[in-house]
C-alpha cells in the first residue's frame, strides 16, 4: 500500500476521488482506530441508538 501511495499518479487519482492518505505505523493506526471506535460507542450510548 505504501508503495502504491508513493506513486504520484495513484495518489493524485485517490485525492481526486476524495481520499486522504495518512502514513501510519500499525501501532499508530491501532491508536487512531481505538479513538474512532471509542467516540462512536460514546455517541451511540449517549443517544440510545439501537441497531436492528
Amino acid at each position: 500500500m505504501r508503495a502504491a501511495l508513493a506513486r504520484a499518479d495513484v495518489r493524485d487519482q485517490l485525492v481526486g476521488q476524495g481520499f486522504a492518505s495518512y502514513g501510519m505505523t500499525p501501532a499508530e493506526f491501532a491508536v487512531f482506530f481505538r479513538r474512532q471506535y471509542d467516540g462512536f460507542i460514546t455517541t451511540v450510548r449517549e443517544n440510545n441508538v439501537k441497531f436492528d
